[in-house]
């Protein structure tokens, strides 16, 4: 679980702005039934995936990457390097200038940018023309 002050209780994912965003999302009704609850073996879980394994079954199929450069929570230099592992010549990476994990939460204006990202390649790869 997240934390306000993960170095006096504890912690599995100790970044305060992760606690602050959920919780404000929560307390506004946006996501009123949300818990962010995270228990050790799901963090390590988490910290121990990889999906590099299976980055070579990626052959001839549309992939999108939208990754945040300011992202201090996941490791977008990974991200990138999966992305470039995928064979398939129908693949586009977007990189987010500005943008953090948490502001596509929190910041409507960045999760907006994602969007149209990720709408103008959903109309391109199924044919049909942004809206």
């Amino acid at each position: 679980m997240s934390s306000l002050t993960p170095g006096a209780e504890l912690s599995t994912w100790p970044f305060p702005r992760i606690h602050e965003v959920f919780h404000s999302l929560q307390q506004s009704g946006e996501a009123e039934r949300h818990e962010h609850w995270s228990t050790m073996e799901s963090t390590e879980l988490l910290l121990n995936y990889s999906v590099f394994p299976f980055l070579s079954r990626i052959l001839d199929k549309r992939v999108m990457v939208i990754v945040a450069e300011g992202d201090n929570i996941t490791m977008w230099d990974r991200e990138i390097a999966a992305f470039n592992a995928i064979a398939s010549p129908h693949k586009r990476l977007e990189i987010l200038p500005k943008v953090s994990h948490m502001s596509l939460y929190s910041d409507q204006r960045d999760t907006n940018v994602a969007a149209v990202k990720a709408s103008d390649w959903f109309a391109a790869s199924l044919g049909t023309e942004a809206q």
